[in-house]
């Protein structure tokens, strides 16, 4: 019974989500900072420095539901934050080219600046 009710929470929190027209749960968004911690030679993550210079405009990688990840080109920085367009086709989740999600900045795997 408490795994369906969990599903049915998801689910409506995603729909709300697709509603509002933003793609994601960011807790569905793989931590990069602690990947980082957990297998330094395997996964790269930013510095705190690169992480607090980010802007509207730059481009993130990140990982949705631990699946694959995925460019991201930032519309919004907010504090820890961040919106973006999905900046490429993504094959093993739900997303599409041009999906607007919301993530955090420990999210990022890597930055091109604008």
């Amino acid at each position: 019974m408490e795994k369906e009710y969990q599903a049915e929470v998801y689910l409506k929190v995603n729909q709300s989500l697709l509603e509002e027209g933003k793609r994601g749960d960011t807790k569905m968004f793989v931590d990069a900072q602690e990947m980082h911690k957990k297998h330094p030679d395997t996964f790269y993550a930013p510095s705190i420095k690169e992480l607090r210079a980010l802007k509207k405009g730059d481009t993130v990688k990140v990982c949705y539901n631990n699946l694959e990840r995925f460019w991201v080109i930032l519309t919004s920085v907010k504090g820890n934050m961040l919106e973006g367009k999905v900046d490429n086709h993504v094959l093993a989740n739900d997303l599409s080219l041009g999906d607007i999600i919301r993530f955090e900045k420990r999210n990022i795997y890597d930055i091109i600046k604008e």
